[in-house]
């Protein structure tokens, strides 16, 4: 059947501009290609078969360049040679160079429902994915809420097509829950006129049809349907995805993606993958669908970072492991483990549940290049909801101690409608703002007629906890001479420390002296590195945590270590038997961590005396020294066992 091209004309009523629908997207302050990845990634996940949990989804984005055949199927088969008002893709059609950017989807429900906006179905509450995708601009407020909230987002294929061209392939139901397969091409582009007629810039390319809505008749484009369908689809390599196991699901295909380096754009798209969706990577809910991820360049795979391997996401996973642990008695206070804070946020007039807040520790700063978040990560909180997509990753306050931080909030059941309406188009940050005087959400939300805004609540709840290292949740009213301490005692440490040109200071040992380097290397003689790591504070008292690496010979091994602290001032340093005579408070060690962050409480402490035996020859553990008032701690390290040998 021929293709028949549609172009919508305005109404003498009123229409919309295609442009509108581009306009939005582009305003938002994401980049371009982490909206495309998100809105694909929402819109598969939205649509994901739920009557399992165990049959799982596959998402797919594949680089594809046409051949001679494919672009001859396209131009007259699809568009039947007729792209008016649209010069761009004019101009592509005739150098005979295509190359589709497509985003596939399998074991979804696909676009189901009527294929036309004007239908009336028996059931109202019935699926209507097709229309909303295909036809309609923006989104009712009765429609269910799942990830998106303004359906506004598909603009974004229209945004990286340079010829503002898609493809769209379905296998799905149709409003009587009877499985079709439909193809539809459709563009959305500037308004332009013909003759003395005014198009809006919308246009779909299908089968030629009529229809009538109260006393208006208009002409419009259906899609191709069953064999004919099946056929393009095929040809132009939309169909790879479907499986006996996957039957249904859709294939957006942009035309022309804004490409300028395709190897790099395509890798961008992989590390946009695992920035945004990591937790369906890692799969820690039973009750979410498994998430097979692709992304390929003309059939060959590139890799997708695998969030346990990247420096600072790993760690964004563990708070996340751990968020989803944390006990209902925990409101608004830390709870401490070996490497975790974790709480639940609670509004407390009126009171109710905002989410689950957990926090790790990080040993340093992770600069952007190291990652693939493409940010510093210094105090970060990744913020999710049900979609469990990361919708930003909110900068936090800086600690007390200084200590770098990331964590993961994840919003209650019942929060969640709030935070989605809070979220802009591109839905990447939460705006207390947004939802100010949206009295009906509030309302529902509370339960009562209460205006507080949860969103607002939650962010100043995040900032009062992080604020505080310690496990009761608290912020002293000394917080500003606590970090003027704590800055000062990590100079004065680091000026010891450096006095003889490295890092750290050296050891005094019989056996070695320690590199100058924090992180020394196997030599002939044992060796000790360290340097500040964090502080704490616990029961009114100040810890210093510092991180010790050893580097032992094999021949040296099982070694013992022993720890010694000393006051560091400006002069010199203050021993013991100095100290004692001279009547002041001396620091004491604490005890030993061997954990992979610097310890947050003394509950994290696996040793508690002086001397831990080493029997690695490359190790690393952290040793937590009490740090008596107006004083700067250090330590030094020797190996008593060596001096018998």
């Amino acid at each position: 059947m021929k293709a028949f091209h549609h172009k919508q004309p305005f109404d003498p009523a009123g229409n919309v501009h295609a442009s509108s629908v581009t306009r939005t997207m582009k305003g938002q302050s994401l980049d371009t290609w982490d909206m495309f990845t998100r809105e694909s990634l929402q819109n598969s996940w939205d649509a994901r078969d739920r009557t399992s949990n165990e049959d799982g989804v596959t998402f797919a984005i594949d680089f594809n360049e046409l051949g001679p055949e494919q672009v001859d199927t396209l131009r007259y088969e699809v568009f039947d040679d007729d792209v008016v008002g649209l010069e761009g893709l004019s101009r592509a059609l005739d150098s005979g160079e295509i190359k589709l950017l497509s985003v596939s989807d399998s074991g979804t429900h696909g676009l189901r429902g009527p294929s036309i906006a004007s239908a009336v179905t028996k059931d109202s509450s019935a699926p209507r994915d097709f229309d909303a995708f295909v036809r309609n601009i923006g989104r009712s407020d009765t429609k269910t809420l799942q990830g998106g909230t303004y359906g506004f987002g598909k603009g974004v294929f229209f945004i990286v097509s340079q010829v503002s061209t898609i493809l769209i392939y379905t296998r799905t139901v149709d409003e009587n829950s009877d499985p079709v397969h439909r193809f539809i091409a459709m563009a959305n582009s500037n308004d332009f006129a013909i003759d003395d007629t005014l198009y809006t810039g919308r246009h779909w390319w299908g089968i030629q049809k009529r229809g009538q809505s109260g006393n208006n008749q208009t002409e419009y484009a259906d899609p191709f349907t069953g064999e004919q369908a099946d056929r393009l689809a095929q040809k132009l390599g939309l169909d790879t995805y479907f499986t006996e196991e996957r039957p249904t699901g859709t294939c957006v295909a942009v035309l022309q993606p804004d490409f300028e380096d395709v190897d790099k754009k395509l890798r961008d798209v992989a590390k946009s993958l695992t920035r945004w969706a990591w937790p369906h990577m890692v799969r820690f809910e039973d009750h979410m669908d498994p998430i097979e991820f692709h992304v390929r360049k003309n059939g060959e795979e590139i890799g997708i970072p695998l969030p346990q391997s990247d420096p600072v996401v790993k760690h964004f996973v563990e708070a996340y492991r751990a968020a989803l642990n944390i006990s209902h008695s925990q409101q608004n206070t830390w709870k401490s483990d070996y490497r975790h804070r974790t709480t639940h946020i609670w509004a407390q007039r009126p009171k109710k549940e905002l989410g689950r807040l957990a926090v790790v520790n990080l040993r340093e700063v992770v600069k952007e290049d190291r990652t693939v978040l493409d940010k510093e990560i210094e105090h970060e909180i990744a913020l999710l909801r049900n979609p469990r997509m990361v919708v930003e990753y909110w900068r936090g306050p800086r600690n007390m101690s200084g200590t770098p931080y990331c964590g993961v909030f994840i919003a209650d059941d019942n929060a969640d409608p709030v935070f989605a309406r809070s979220e802009p188009a591109a839905h990447h940050e939460w705006n207390h703002e947004s939802i100010q005087n949206d009295h009906e959400l509030l309302e529902r939300f509370w339960g009562s007629q209460a205006k507080a805004n949860p969103v607002k609540i939650l962010k100043t709840k995040m900032r009062e906890l992080l604020k505080d290292s310690n496990v009761a949740g608290r912020v002293s009213g000394n917080e500003k001479h606590y970090q003027a301490l704590t800055q000062l005692s990590s100079r004065l440490g680091s000026i010891v420390a450096n006095a003889l040109g490295g890092n750290d200071a050296k050891v005094p040992a019989k056996v070695s002296r320690s590199e100058s380097s924090a992180r020394p290397k196997v030599g002939r003689k044992p060796r000790a590195g360290y340097k500040l790591a964090s502080m704490f504070r616990e029961a009114k008292e100040t810890y210093a945590v510092f991180q010790v690496n050893f580097a032992i010979p094999n021949e040296f091994l099982p070694l013992t270590a022993a720890v010694s602290p000393y006051i560091a001032t400006d002069r010199g340093t203050i021993k013991h038997s100095d100290a004692e005579s001279m009547g002041i408070e001396f620091p004491e060690v604490q005890g030993w961590s061997t954990g992979e962050v610097p310890p947050v409480s003394l509950a994290d402490l696996a040793y508690s005396d002086n001397e831990l035996k080493v029997d690695q020859s490359e190790h690393e553990i952290f040793v937590v020294v009490r740090q008596p008032v107006d004083t700067a701690a250090g330590i030094s390290i020797d190996f008593p066992r060596s001096e018998e040998d």
